[in-house]
């Protein structure tokens, strides 16, 4: 019996195409995503992150804030540990490499989680 260690054409089409489908989400807008329901401060909050031209009154009944405003020096973790903090630190880190070092786009966040599958 034969063990087949490399994938067939017919498997790589198929991550191919679950690639493209999986950037066209994450990267091309209208992006997917879920509203803010206030966790999302537990996590950026660790980098001084505040959603970048939201008011207040929207910022959680709204659909998904995809642009942050990087304000460092405002720290604001309260002790949330997550191991989201992880890719969250790479993506603030990636980020000055396609937008201003003061600016985070969601979807930087998204491509960080996509490469790490």
């Amino acid at each position: 019996m034969r063990h087949r260690l490399a994938p067939q054409p017919l498997e790589w089409a198929c991550i191919v195409v679950a690639g493209v489908i999986l950037a066209a989400q994450l990267l091309v807008p209208p992006i997917v995503g879920l509203a803010d329901n206030h966790d999302y401060d537990r996590v950026m909050g660790w980098f001084g992150m505040v959603p970048a031209g939201i008011p207040e009154d929207q910022r959680y009944v709204d659909f998904v804030d995809r642009d942050y405003d990087l304000r460092l020096g405002q720290f604001a973790g309260g002790g949330y540990l997550s191991s989201e903090l992880g890719f969250t630190a790479l993506a603030v880190a990636l980020s000055p490499l396609i937008s201003s070092p003061a600016d985070l786009d969601l979807r930087v966040v998204g491509a960080v989680h996509a490469a790490a599958l």
